[in-house]
């Protein structure tokens, strides 16, 4: 019997208000997925791309969501959701996953909550 996998994992990060913020989404296989980050819809290519959030300035105290759907798989597939946040300097620490494995006709809708807060 078909399922729907859903889950979602909230994630502090601590930046500066002058860092400039992005996030690189990656999706696993199969093609198919709806990504979005708050809401506007992102290209669902499988390539790994930055996608540009703004500044500490502007995100601090805010909180931006990075989710994902599929529908009716046509096989079963490891589905996977992992974002990394990073500024020009690099990472801002581990990649957030999420990760399950899903059956024939089932569906997922995978949510990454990220909560900007100051560097003290």
């Amino acid at each position: 019997m078909a399922k729907v996998i859903t889950d979602t994992k909230v994630s502090i990060c601590r930046v500066e208000k002058t860092d400039v913020i992005s996030c690189v989404p990656v999706i696993s296989q199969p093609g198919g997925w709806a990504l979005l980050v708050d809401g506007a819809s992102k290209a669902d290519s499988l390539q790994p791309t930055p996608i540009a959030l703004g500044t500490g300035g502007e995100l601090i105290d805010q909180s931006v969501e990075i989710s994902a759907t599929m529908k009716a798989l046509v096989a079963p597939y490891d589905l996977r959701l992992e974002v990394q946040l990073s500024t020009a300097a690099g990472p801002l620490g581990q990649p957030v996953l999420l990760d399950h494995k899903a059956s024939f006709r089932d569906s997922a809708a995978y949510s990454i909550v990220v909560m900007f807060m100051e560097k003290p």
